[in-house]
């Protein structure tokens, strides 16, 4: 691959990463919102989610809070394994480091949190949906 082809794949993979932390970012974000809504009603259709999902319901907030943390953490290794990547004489990674390693697995973390709490809620809606039919 030439280095114009190579450096045009390379700016897709930033762009399509940056989009995959955002999209979880605005998941966990939500999931933590939906949470809190649930929980703090006082009658109505929160109360009775909360009283007849209660552990799916903390389930979704847990998913929620995870998804925030391990983007925020994944954002603190990778500062740390740029900071290792410069202060190497050829300014690469070190693929065995464990900031870079711990950057590779909370990327791939936050995104089965956000999904994990997604396809919760999508169960609470449709158990929802099926029991008022």
């Amino acid at each position: 691959m030439n280095k114009t082809a190579r450096d045009t794949v390379l700016g897709e993979k930033r762009h399509v990463t940056s989009k995959i932390s955002d999209n979880c970012r605005f998941i966990g974000f939500g999931l933590l919102a939906l949470y809190y809504t649930i929980m703090s009603s006082e009658h109505g259709f929160g109360l009775e989610i909360r009283t007849l999902h209660s552990l799916v319901i903390q389930g979704i907030g847990v998913a929620g809070a995870l998804a925030v943390v391990f983007d925020y953490l994944q954002y603190v290794f990778g500062y740390f394994s740029v900071n290792q990547a410069l202060a190497r004489e050829d300014n690469n990674y070190d693929a065995n480091s464990c900031a870079y390693k711990a950057r590779a697995f909370l990327f791939y973390a936050k995104q089965i949190a956000a999904g994990f709490g997604a396809l919760l809620v999508v169960w609470v809606i449709a158990t929802a949906a099926l029991k008022a039919l």
